[in-house]
């Protein structure tokens, strides 16, 4: 190998390991870039004021209070959600909400999505995880099963038909809803949570890939 060639393959080796280091490095730098951004941002904006308080009252500080303020109100909004605001008060707030312009178009999604990443329920209205011929035959595509019972369109139609919603990438909470035979749909040994990662990465993120189990 000439010395030329030498240097060419070391170079190679060097942009590979490069690039596998950025790949290593980025999500535990961006993980703890944004939680520092929170946590500034949250301890500045609610902590200014009573640590100016108690920088003029008392002459001092207390670092992180609004931060550990901030936290404490969400808990509250929490607690008070699941009794008299959240059964009153919050419907009522959502109706006003929805007939304003543009809200309506923008609160129900970011609640969906809301409900979906910390809602105390397992992805309620994603029953299954599943493969359908779409949108051509022997062309398959990530589904998510949302009615197993529409008994009006199974007498219209003569077959047991379920509802599946098909996810566009990269946003898996929207798409179009088609209604499958039942004996087409092929459920898989995967959970929503990986079908949603699977389908945000573009395909790229698949822990052992989607296993066939069953015909739903």
């Amino acid at each position: 190998m000439s010395i030329r060639n030498f240097f060419v393959v070391q170079l190679r080796l060097l942009r590979r390991y490069f690039f596998a280091g950025i790949a290593a490095i980025l999500p535990v730098f961006a993980t703890f870039y944004i939680f520092l951004a929170v946590f500034r941002f949250m301890d500045g904006w609610v902590g200014k004021y009573v640590n100016g308080y108690l920088k003029d009252r008392y002459d001092y500080t207390i670092p992180g209070l609004g931060f550990a303020i901030t936290l404490l109100s969400i808990v509250s909004i929490g607690i008070l959600s699941n009794h008299f605001f959240g059964k009153k008060i919050l419907p009522l707030i959502e109706r006003i909400l929805l007939k304003l312009p543009f809200v309506e178009h923008i609160y129900p999604p970011a609640k969906q999505l809301s409900q979906f990443l910390f809602g105390e329920h397992e992805k309620p209205f994603f029953q299954k995880v599943v493969l359908v011929e779409f949108p051509q035959p022997r062309s398959y595509a990530l589904g998510f099963i949302t009615n197993e019972s529409v008994e009006d369109f199974d007498r219209k139609t003569g077959e047991s038909l379920v509802c599946v919603l098909m996810p566009t990438s990269p946003s898996p909470f929207s798409g179009p809803v088609i209604c499958v035979p039942r004996d087409k749909v092929r459920v898989l040994e995967m959970t929503v949570d990986q079908a949603i990662k699977f389908l945000v990465s573009g395909g790229i993120v698949s822990s052992q890939g989607p296993a066939l189990v069953e015909r739903s």
